[in-house]
Parts: structure tokens; C-alpha cells; sequence
């Protein structure tokens, strides 16, 4: 490809992302955005990123304290927040320093562009930019517990092709991968119970895969 060539890729590539910007930009439109973090914040401060917080020395936004954030799939150079209330909620759930301490909800502005959170695209519920600032403090220390906050985050969760990870009713269903061990969506339902974190799931199965266990084929005959 000539360098001519290739400039015109990016003219027409930038053009593409202006019109998508613009076209989301459209849709949030007097939309309100909900953020469950860290504890103790105030009305006007800003959440930083996971990198500014880590130069800053601060924890507001830092991923290794909250289960729903991950280093490595989560850009820490942006700040995540949702339109949906009650998954912001399960959040601050997920955010435990220890069993005393829980997260807090607020209800922020983006700073800068909104662009679509990657983990949850196509769900139309959670987004990111390059900051946010607390409007309000609506709810200190949500009283929402693990199962609590995957039945407020799990309806919205994917595996990588798209499937579910939850049925509506809150039972875990097997990605492609656990099919392929015999894994069915009746022998998890009768596992586990509604709305089980998936670490915990994963963590479980991995466990008995490694001893060489595999599902008895009478336990998901339905």
C-alpha cells in the first residue's frame, strides 16, 4: 500500500468514527449516567482513570480493588459508567475493600467524548470517557452483595461469541469452550444457584476439570 493509499484509509477512517461519534453523541442525549466505586467521594470531584488515580496515589478508580474491573481488559486511561441504575449499583457491590466497606453510587457527567464500553458492547448500557464528574452523591455504602451484583451486571454479561452468560433467570450457561467437557445448561442450573459470580463458577469448574472430573451424562439427560 502507497503512502497515498494509506492516508486516504485513515481520511476515511477518521470520517467513519466522526459520524459514529456524532450518531452516539445523538442517542445519550439528556440520557443520566450512574458510576459504583469507590467510597467517600463528594459532589463536583472528578473520577479519574485507573492511570491518573495511580499517579494521583489514589483508589477511587483503581481495578484491582473492584471484581468488575480487570487489568489487561479494562483501558485504565478511561472511566466507566452506565445508564442503568441498578447495574451501577452492582458495582459498588463489587467494590469490597473489606467485608466493612462497600462502594458507593453516583451520578456523573462525562468529561469528553463518550465512547461505547468494549466489554458490553451492543448492550446499549455502559459507557466511557476520558473522565467524569459527580453530580450527586445518590447512595452511600449500597448494601448489595455478590449475587446482588450479578443480577444487576450478569443480564448485560457475553461470552466472546455472543452468547449469554446468564439465562433470565439468573442460571449460568456454558460457553462454547465447557460444551466441548460435556458442560450443559441443566447440569449448571442444578449446580449452582441463580445469579452465581462467574469467577466463582469458573474457579469451581476449572477445579474439578483438573481432578478429571466431568459431568455424569444422567445429570444433564433433559
Amino acid at each position: 500500500m502507497s503512502g497515498k493509499q494509506a492516508k486516504a484509509r485513515r481520511a476515511r477512517e477518521g470520517r467513519v468514527a466522526a459520524v459514529a461519534a456524532e450518531r452516539l453523541a445523538r442517542q445519550l442525549t439528556g440520557a443520566t449516567f450512574w458510576h459504583g466505586g469507590a467510597p467517600g467521594l463528594q459532589t463536583g470531584e472528578v473520577l479519574l482513570t485507573a492511570h491518573a488515580a495511580l499517579i494521583a496515589g489514589r483508589t477511587d478508580t483503581a481495578h484491582s480493588l473492584q471484581k468488575g474491573y480487570a487489568d489487561g481488559t479494562t483501558d485504565s486511561r478511561r472511566v466507566y459508567f452506565t445508564t442503568d441504575r441498578e447495574m451501577a449499583r452492582g458495582y459498588c457491590g463489587l467494590y469490597k475493600v473489606d467485608d466493612d466497606v462497600a462502594g458507593s453510587l453516583y451520578r456523573v457527567a462525562p468529561i469528553g467524548p463518550v465512547q461505547v464500553d468494549p466489554d458490553f458492547d451492543g448492550r446499549n448500557v455502559s459507557w466511557c470517557a476520558s473522565g467524569a464528574r459527580i453530580l450527586e452523591v445518590e447512595e452511600e455504602q449500597v448494601d448489595v452483595d455478590e449475587f446482588g451484583a450479578m443480577e444487576r451486571i450478569g443480564p448485560y454479561m457475553a461470552w466472546e461469541n455472543g452468547d449469554p452468560i446468564y439465562s433470565p433467570f439468573g442460571h449460568f450457561l456454558p460457553s462454547p469452550e465447557m460444551g466441548q467437557f460435556g458442560i450443559t445448561a441443566p447440569w449448571l442450573a442444578e449446580r449452582y444457584r441463580q445469579w452465581t459470580p462467574w469467577e466463582l463458577v469458573q474457579a469451581d469448574l476449572r477445579s474439578m476439570l483438573a481432578a478429571g472430573r466431568r459431568p455424569a451424562p444422567s445429570s444433564f439427560m433433559s
